[in-house]
């Protein structure tokens, strides 16, 4: 029969087993989300910058011109002005970083499960907040604006 320090320490190796198998459950879930629903949210986002651009450019005449370079790349271009945006996606580290129309002015982004749902974290500002596309889209097309 064990002694009661070895049955003691015992228990608290399982319990870490059982935490540990517990953790790693739960980061392969997250995974999965991310990678199912990450692309989704990602398309509304971009399928919300094109609607916004084209109800802006019904009332303001053109304004702004969208660009799809890739599946995980656009540029949003002002008119006369010459000043542009550009949006990239990264698959992968399920980041966005969206970029001018001024160096250093950027946007960051990651997404992240919270809720049972994947959205969009800031990762620019020194508290990182959970951003609706709507959120991410006017701070965005306000640069241009």
């Amino acid at each position: 029969m064990p002694s009661a320090l070895a049955t003691k320490l015992i228990s608290i190796s399982k319990e870490r087993d059982a935490q540990s198998r517990e953790s790693q459950q739960a980061f392969l879930e997250e995974r999965k989300m991310l990678s199912t629903l990450g692309p989704k949210r990602w398309q509304e986002l971009r399928e919300l910058f094109q609607k916004t651009i084209s109800e802006i450019n019904a009332d303001l005449s053109q304004a702004l011109q969208w660009k799809d370079v890739s599946v995980n790349l656009f540029q949003v271009f002002k008119g006369l002005f010459g000043l542009s945006l550009t949006g990239l996606f990264d698959p992968d580290c399920h980041t966005l970083a969206i970029s001018g129309p001024q160096q250093g002015d950027g946007l960051s982004y990651q997404q992240k499960v919270a809720g049972g749902d994947v959205c969009f974290v800031t990762t620019h500002r020194s508290e990182n907040r959970v951003m609706t596309a709507e959120q991410i889209v006017e701070e965005a097309l306000q640069k241009l604006l």
